[in-house]
């Protein structure tokens, strides 16, 4: 069994996130936090690379 579909990754937050009322919806308050740190990741991965790329 072969699967032949695409991924689809969010790569927003999500939309019905409240930052005014964060706990109302759990599950958008994990999916938003998700985002922070996938962010946060992307962004120290992208200076290690410029980081190496500036090393004499």
């Amino acid at each position: 069994m072969v699967f032949k579909g695409e991924v689809e990754y969010d790569e927003g937050p999500p939309d019905n996130f409240d930052p005014q009322n964060p706990y109302a919806d759990p599950v958008a308050f994990l999916e938003y936090r998700e985002y922070l740190v996938r962010e946060k990741w992307i962004g120290i991965e992208t200076a290690k690379i410029l980081r190496e790329r500036v090393k004499w």
